[in-house]
């Protein structure tokens, strides 16, 4: 059962520290989607 707190702590943290990556990533990763869309429509 410890273990499975541990692996929730960690997770937490890894949680937190993500977040703010994932958000500042998220519109650029859009935006390249979106230019890969793009060029796929050009011939």
């Amino acid at each position: 059962m410890e273990f499975i707190q541990g692996s929730s702590d960690f997770a937490s943290a890894i949680g937190t520290i993500w977040e703010p990556i994932y958000s500042f990533m998220k519109p650029l990763v859009t935006a390249a989607d979106g230019l890969a869309t793009l060029l796929g429509l050009l011939p």
